[in-house]
Order: structure tokens, then sequence, then C-alpha cells
């Protein structure tokens, strides 16, 4: 059983609302955050990440090397990525605002994160949710 709820992201301000993604009562952006918490480079690039968001977040433009449309097309999830010189934090798009996925590093596990992301995206469009704060849902596996 899969449970998905939305957390408004206070880190972020901006006309476009970021929120985390709860998965399985886990915020997996926190636990990310947590992980890399002791090691100041890493910290140091994710916070520029969220400085990235928050442009996005007031509809500035920023280049590929930092914020990234991951697919396209007819079967497009709206996955994103936000990426550092070791870091990685990928997204989805919805009606209402930008969703928060979780967080990883730039490594041979890439290509896994991505369809992760992706796998997930799904899941959230399968369900028809929309970002808020009083989102909570279960979905039945």
């Amino acid at each position: 059983m899969n449970k998905f709820a939305f957390h408004k992201m206070d880190e972020v301000k901006g006309i476009i609302p970021f929120y985390k993604l709860e998965m399985d009562e886990s915020i997996l952006l926190n636990e990310f955050e947590n992980e890399i918490a002791n090691n100041s480079k890493y910290l140091s690039q994710f916070r520029a990440a969220l400085s990235w968001m928050e442009e996005v977040a007031n509809k500035k433009t920023i280049p590929d090397t930092k914020f990234k449309p991951l697919d396209r097309g007819k079967e497009a999830t709206g996955v994103f990525e936000f990426k550092t010189k070791n870091l990685r934090i990928y997204g989805m798009s919805l009606p209402g605002g930008k969703i928060i996925i979780f967080g990883g590093y730039k490594n041979n596990k890439q290509n896994k994160n991505i369809k992760r992301a992706k796998r997930i995206a799904n899941e959230i469009i399968d369900l028809k949710l929309t970002p808020n704060e009083k989102t909570r849902i279960t979905k039945e596996s």
C-alpha cells in the first residue's frame, strides 16, 4: 500500500508553489538532506539547488545545466531534475505546483533514479492527485 501526501516547501518562495512528496510516511527529500547534512560540499550544493527552485518558482528561466525536463512527448510525466556538480533532485510538474520527489547523487545510479522518479510520477498522475497541503491519499497495491 502506497501513501502519498504533499508538504509545502517553506524554503522555496514564489508564484509557483513547491511541495515535498511524502511517500509511505517518509519525506524523501528530508531523508536525503539528513544524509548529506555532515558534508559541507554537498550541503552547499543542496542549498544552491533550493535557490534554483526559487528561481523556477518565480517563473525565471535557468539554464539546462541546472534545471532540465527529463521527458517530453505524449507520455510525458512532467519529470525534471535540478542538477549540481554532484547532486540531482528529481521532481514533477502538476497543475497547481511542482512536487519534489527525492534527491540523489550524480553517479552510475542516475538512470535508476530517473526511472524511479517517472514511476512515482505516473502513480501520482494515475491517482489524479493535485498538490496542496491537505492531499493525503492511500493507494492499494
